[in-house]
C-alpha cells in the first residue's frame, strides 16, 4: 500500500501548457465554477476540534486535445480527465477527506500550491480500511480519522496519488494549481 509516489523518471509539462493553464487561472475566482460534484458534496461541514469549517474543493477544466495527445504520449497511455484544477483557499482552507469520484489514482503536477503552508493529508478512517473502493467516500469528522502521513508536494514533479485511500488538502490560502491526469491502472509498479 502506498499513499503517494514522486515519478522523477517522467518530463515535465512543456511551458505552453503551463501558460494555457495558468491563462486559465480566471476561471478559478468565479463564485460559481462547473464541477462534476454534488451539491451535497460541495456543502460539506467539517468538525476540526470540536469547530465547524467549510469546505472547498477543486475544478478541473480540460485545456485541450494537443495536452491529451502530449499526456499519453509521455505520460500515461490510457490518462483520462487530463487538464488543469484549480482548489480556491477563499472557499475554505481544507478540502476535506475523501476518497476520488471517478479514479483509482491521480497523476498530480503542482503549479502552486496554494500557500507556504498547504499540505496534502492521507487519512485512516477509523473502524475503516485504508484502501476504500467506494468511490468519492467522506469523512467530515477529523476525531474519527487518524493522519497516516501529511506531504507538501514538490511542484513541477509528477507525483502518483493513490486515490482510493482518503486524503485531502489542508491550509490553503489562495488558488492552488496543478495539472492532473485520472488513472485507473499503475504502469509504473505494483
Amino acid at each position: 500500500m502506498f499513499t503517494h509516489v514522486i515519478l522523477k523518471n517522467l518530463p515535465d509539462v512543456p511551458e505552453k501548457f503551463i501558460t494555457s493553464a495558468l491563462e486559465s487561472l480566471k476561471y478559478a475566482d468565479t463564485d460559481r465554477p462547473e464541477d462534476n460534484l454534488s451539491d451535497a458534496y460541495k456543502s460539506r461541514k467539517l468538525i476540526i476540534n470540536g469547530e465547524i469549517k467549510s469546505v472547498t474543493y477543486q475544478t478541473r477544466m480540460d485545456i485541450n486535445k494537443e495536452f491529451y495527445d502530449w499526456v499519453h504520449e509521455n505520460i500515461h497511455p490510457e490518462g483520462f480527465d487530463c487538464g488543469v484544477s484549480f482548489t480556491n483557499g477563499r472557499f475554505g482552507t481544507h478540502q476535506g477527506p475523501h476518497t476520488d469520484l471517478t479514479r483509482d489514482f491521480t497523476l498530480l503536477y503542482l503549479l502552486d500550491a496554494g500557500g507556504p503552508e498547504t499540505e496534502t493529508v492521507f487519512y485512516e478512517e477509523i473502524g475503516q480500511p485504508i484502501i476504500r473502493t467506494q468511490r468519492q467516500a467522506v469523512c467530515n469528522d477529523f476525531s474519527k480519522l487518524r493522519v497516516l502521513e501529511r506531504i507538501k508536494f514538490p511542484l513541477r514533479k509528477w507525483v502518483l496519488l493513490n486515490a482510493m485511500c482518503l486524503h485531502g488538502v489542508e491550509n490553503i490560502e489562495k488558488v492552488r494549481v496543478s495539472f492532473q491526469v485520472s488513472i485507473n491502472n499503475n504502469i509504473w509498479f505494483n
